[in-house]
């Protein structure tokens, strides 16, 4: 079930995101603060990591000035899709 970030809400998607940062440090979020240590300065796996929590696939559809471009997520269901907007809502 693909899903675009604007039908999503903005506001349910950076709570997501900012809640799974908080939570997973060693993915080293990369838009805060300092950048990491390598080996943890590959934002596609923050982006992996994050997809694989909520069952779904995050879309990256190119990158503009060094960051990634997310337009767009698949979840793998549709209870899965449920659950992100219940909790994140």
């Amino acid at each position: 079930m693909e899903v675009t970030i604007e039908k999503l809400g903005r506001d349910v998607w950076r709570r997501a995101k900012r809640d799974f940062s908080d939570r997973n440090q060693d993915l080293a979020w990369p838009w805060s603060g300092p950048p990491p240590a390598w080996p943890h300065t590959d934002p596609n796996r923050f982006w992996e990591k994050f997809g694989a929590e909520y069952n779904m696939k995050v879309v990256i559809s190119g990158y503009k000035a060094g960051f990634p471009v997310i337009d767009r997520v698949t979840f793998n269901d549709e209870k899965s899709y449920v659950y992100f907007l219940l909790r994140w809502s």
